[in-house]
């Protein structure tokens, strides 16, 4: 469970990129979105998740968001 996860360590930005993979693929592209931003909120040089945030930001027709994540996943 990614929620009790996250209440055990909050700094784990791992778990937020996973949650926000199962928000992802529940088509919960705003819960999906929060999610990955925080996990580049605890990591910024992770970029992995701006990738998943690139996706998802694709999903919801905001193509210049996801852009300038998938320049910042290079």
């Amino acid at each position: 469970d990614y929620n009790k996860a996250i209440n055990l360590n909050p700094k784990d930005y791992l778990v937020y990129d996973d949650r926000g993979l199962a928000y992802y693929y529940k088509k919960m592209y705003d819960q999906a979105i929060a999610d990955f931003s925080k996990s580049i909120e605890l990591n910024p040089h992770f970029k992995l998740a701006y990738s998943d945030r690139g996706n998802a930001y694709l999903k919801k027709g905001m193509n210049k968001e996801a852009t300038q994540d998938f320049n910042k996943a290079k």
